[in-house]
């Protein structure tokens, strides 16, 4: 794997675990844009 992948992947991952926990709304939506962010560079 690249590790442009591997960090998708692990983007991917962070972001279910977080849903998972149900986590404070605010801090989720800043981990989601961070993640979004980070894919669309990857892309």
């Amino acid at each position: 794997m690249t590790a442009d992948l591997r960090l998708r992947a692990f983007s991917i991952e962070l972001i279910h675990r977080i849903r998972e926990r149900h986590v404070v709304d605010e801090f989720h939506k800043a981990d989601h844009v961070t993640a979004g962010t980070a894919a669309e560079a990857l892309s």
